[in-house]
């Protein structure tokens, strides 16, 4: 029996060692998976940081360089107002040299500068009448609450307000 015994208890330990052996590589495949997530998680934290980084650096050049846009803007309007006065100047020096009087100076200045005025008044309401997203609005209000038939009945029918085309407004000014 002792020999019996033995042969038996040999088996054991080769059964053990075995599965020692499919034990060590699954618990070396848990911590590897568990690593591999770990560096994904750590990856993921890392890539969304640095996107938020270059986010908010783009965003700080963005506004520098909209500032720049405006302060050279600025300065565009001031050099076009100092050509404009220049021009006005030596179009009165001309004309004070050619011998026409001094009144009919000014009242030509005046009435450049009138001149002036309305072509960027006109200017100016051909294009706040877009900063409002009038067609938009009127896409999304309107056609959207009627049923289809009222619908058709909406498209065929001319609104009041698309009566003056853009090119009745620039021609009427008001």
């Amino acid at each position: 029996m002792q020999a019996g015994q033995q042969e038996q208890r040999e088996p054991e330990p080769e059964q053990t060692s075995q599965e020692q052996q499919k034990d060590e590589p699954s618990s070396q495949q848990e911590s590897s998976l568990l690593d591999v997530v770990t560096a994904v998680v750590i990856l993921v934290r890392e890539t969304w940081r640095d996107r938020w980084s270059l986010a908010k650096a783009e965003a700080r050049l963005s506004l520098k360089s909209a500032l720049l846009v405006v302060l050279l803007v600025f300065f565009m309007a001031m050099v076009a107002m100092l050509v404009w006065v220049l021009l006005l100047g030596g179009a009165s020096l001309y004309a004070w040299e050619s011998g026409i009087h001094w009144g009919w100076i000014l009242g030509g200045l005046l009435l450049a500068q009138l001149g002036l005025i309305w072509y960027l008044r006109r200017q100016a309401r051909r294009l706040i009448h877009w900063i409002g997203f009038p067609e938009t609005r009127r896409a999304f209000s309107s056609v959207s609450e009627l049923e289809p038939s009222q619908k058709e009945e909406a498209a065929e029918k001319p609104r009041s307000d698309d009566a003056t085309a853009p090119n009745d407004r620039e021609a009427n000014p008001s």
